[in-house]
């Protein structure tokens, strides 16, 4: 048998984890709709149809930033009690197969969850909205700013013109890391450590970005796995937004997904130190 992997070994052991945290499980997954909903009710479906298309899509990435790390912190700082990780690592499986099922769970687990639990509450919003019956002087305002009352349901294939995804490819791993690598004070260490990357991340971007459009050109912005945007050095001053160059962007996803496999070896390992 493959001491490695074998999914005999691995479904008992998920199956298992899912009895014995099943509340604790149901419970952070009840808050976090509870959190979706309340938090999109007063940021997003209060507001006009126009402001509601073009603000729902920021407050599902600042939510997932901010509630995926909590979630997986949560229930991997579980393995920094002596006591708590005992039972767990001491049940008979690879320790490939414990790993894999804290990715399981904190990482494919909150996804699903998080998706499903925003299109739910993205259908109600959308409903909410195109049925609110408004005042006739907002009405009156919508028809002289040609603003449509009504707004369809949320599309997420418009999150493929942002860097999401690399920003959560890279999330995951980093908590998980984190949360393992530290025993004490994990979130306040993380996050500072988080804000520093990110801010080094972006200063190197907007170097290399200024290293390829040259001096007469300023770039304005340069978020890391994106475009960026430049200002011409002109009375003007016309804002351009240029797509990186092809050579760019295998250079950046090159480093992420180094970042990503260094991230979780860490995690691994971390977690192998645990079981010994």
């Amino acid at each position: 048998m493959n001491q490695t992997f074998s999914a005999a070994r691995f479904v008992p052991l998920l199956r298992k984890f899912l009895q014995d945290n099943g509340w604790g499980l149901l419970s952070m997954v009840g808050v976090l709709f509870v959190i979706l909903a309340v938090s999109m009710s007063f940021m997003v479906y209060k507001n006009p149809p126009n402001s509601v298309e073009s603000s729902r899509l920021i407050g599902f990435l600042i939510l997932s930033l901010v509630l995926w790390p909590l979630f997986t912190h949560q229930i991997a700082s579980d393995y920094n009690n002596r006591e708590q990780a005992l039972t767990s690592l001491m049940l008979p499986a690879s320790l490939f197969e414990k790993w894999l099922l804290l990715w399981v769970v904190t990482g494919l687990g909150f996804v699903l969850c998080f998706f499903s639990f925003f299109t739910i509450i993205d259908a109600i919003g959308t409903y909410y909205v195109n049925h609110r019956d408004w005042p006739q002087v907002t009405l009156d305002y919508f028809t002289q700013r040609h603003i449509s009352r009504t707004i369809e349901r949320v599309d997420f294939t418009e999150l493929n013109k942002t860097p999401v995804w690399a920003v959560w490819l890279l999330l995951h791993p980093f908590t998980l890391a984190a949360t393992l690598l530290f025993r004490k004070y994990t979130l306040a260490i993380g996050v500072f450590i988080g804000l520093i990357l990110f801010g080094a991340a972006l200063f190197i971007n907007k170097y290399y970005a200024q290293m390829l459009v040259g001096n007469s050109i300023t770039v304005a912005n340069a978020f890391p796995f994106a475009g960026f945007g430049v200002m011409k050095e002109t009375a003007s001053g016309i804002y351009h937004y240029i797509a990186v160059p092809k050579i760019g962007n295998i250079i950046r996803w090159s480093i992420g997904i180094a970042a990503v496999a260094i991230l979780y070896a860490v995690a691994y390992f971390r977690l192998k130190e645990r079981e010994v």
